[in-house]
């Protein structure tokens, strides 16, 4: 795949997901990038204010075809959500986006990423294809290590966690709606929040940030409750050790 190849993908997108809305691409929506940890991204931000900007990291053509196309198909649902809801105000749209359109753009990505070769199901990864039981066995133990456990609340580790939840649960609603595959079960703090998610997307609904926001909450609790188990150590000292006293304030700060 070529550069150029992503604006005939970007109608053909058009034709599978029709609306009469989409903005024109060119070379001059395009900006390379390199040293990122993506391979193509919009800015929900600048999709908002009709900056059709894309990110490319020029590494991606190394990759293979159909992930490839399965990736640009995720981005290309971004700008059909940001339409859907850019009469929204600015924090509810964004809200929408950083977790619906995650959701669903993941549930896109994940039907152009399927292969049904001589009756087996295969997921095509970055370069090679994947049995589908071996892909499930992957993420479910990647989603089950992540969340069986509290997570101390830090905005940037949470939030890029919570982004690849919904990753997960778009590409497992996709298999799910399609195929017959094991039912996701998981025993963690947040397992209601998560059923939630799986289960509001599942009925039609865009906004799931009550789920985000508890799962938020519930982390900062956990943190909180970590600080008042430390501070309550040092205080059952017989001698209180100052310095730890002194640490521990100031780190709480």
């Amino acid at each position: 795949m070529k550069v150029l190849d992503i604006f005939s993908l970007y109608l053909e997108y058009q034709k599978e997901y029709p609306r009469n809305d989409y903005p024109e691409l060119s070379v001059d929506n395009l900006v390379y990038v390199h040293d990122v940890d993506f391979w193509f991204q919009f800015n929900s931000s600048k999709l908002y204010d009709d900056q059709y900007e894309l990110q490319v990291n020029m590494e991606a053509f190394a990759l293979n075809d159909t992930y490839l196309r399965s990736i640009l198909y995720h981005e290309f649902t971004h700008i059909y959500d940001s339409l859907t809801f850019k009469n929204k105000p600015m924090d509810e749209y964004e809200k929408n986006m950083s977790h619906y359109s995650e959701i669903h753009a993941s549930y896109i990505e994940m039907r152009k990423r399927i292969r049904e070769i001589s009756h087996s199901l295969y997921i095509q990864d970055e370069k090679n294809e994947i049995l589908i039981h071996i892909y499930l066995q992957k993420e479910y133990s990647t989603v089950k290590t992540t969340w069986s456990n509290y997570i101390e609340y830090n905005p940037e580790t949470i939030t890029d966690k919570m982004k690849r939840l919904c990753y997960f649960v778009g590409h497992y609603k996709y298999l799910k709606d399609h195929y017959n595959i094991p039912e996701f079960k998981i025993v963690s703090p947040y397992a209601e929040e998560i059923y939630g998610i799986i289960n509001e997307y599942s009925n039609g609904m865009y906004n799931l940030n009550k789920y985000f926001n508890k799962i938020i909450q519930k982390s900062k609790d956990y943190k909180n409750s970590q600080y008042l188990d430390k501070l309550q150590s040092i205080l059952n000292e017989d001698i209180i050790n100052q310095d730890a006293l002194l640490g521990f304030f100031t780190n709480k700060i």
